[in-house]
């Protein structure tokens, strides 16, 4: 029962630091991840308390990529709840598109778990536009293949919002936090901002 936030930048990791503690009065510890090769580093909290209390509101346990969730239903049911989901996980898993112009979100799932992953993102994308009326594209598998040590692989599960309208509603209603996918954001809507006047 311990809880992991994976990051490769040490300002997000404090910034959750942060957010844990002004919320339970814990703290974790940083620790370089050994398992994979992208510099990523973990928040480790070790309190069996929190992570049970996390488990029951619908965090998944676990290893993510091999698991069946979907987001619980308190957020989805909720606008204030959804917005500040849908936040985070932009600003954890999102990717602003300097040069096609996009932004696109995904969830990484091994292969007999890919429908799980369908699901999870029209659950982002339905609430996007129930919400928000943002439109994105219907999720998809990229073709794209992650291996993993014992020879298995994952894939990811994606959705885009490409429409100019929809970007700007994004950032209006929603908006990024995480300091560089703000400021590609921001410079997007520089850049286009004669269209939306």
């Amino acid at each position: 029962w311990q809880l992991f936030f994976t990051s490769n930048s040490e300002e997000e990791l404090l910034r959750f630091e942060k957010t844990i503690f002004n919320l339970f009065k814990v703290k974790g510890k940083i620790y370089s991840c050994t398992t994979n090769k992208y510099g990523t580093m973990n928040y480790v909290i070790s309190c069996a308390s929190l992570a049970r209390v996390l488990s029951l509101t619908g965090v998944p346990t676990g290893e993510k990529v091999s698991k069946k969730y979907t987001i619980p239903s308190w957020i989805l049911a909720d606008k204030e709840n959804f917005r500040c989901f849908v936040r985070r996980y932009f600003d954890c898993e999102g990717y602003v598109h300097p040069v096609l112009g996009h932004l696109h979100v995904g969830q990484s799932k091994t292969s007999a778990f890919l429908d799980s992953g369908l699901e999870f993102m029209n659950q982002i994308r339905d609430g996007l536009f129930e919400y928000f009326e943002i439109t994105t594209s219907k999720p998809f598998v990229i073709s794209w293949k992650s291996y993993r040590k014992d020879g298995s692989f994952s894939q990811e599960v994606r959705i885009k919002i490409k429409r100019k309208e929809s970007i700007f509603r994004f950032a209006k209603y929603i908006g990024l936090e995480t300091p560089h996918k703000k400021q590609a954001l921001d410079a997007f809507l520089q850049a286009n901002q004669n269209q939306f006047i």
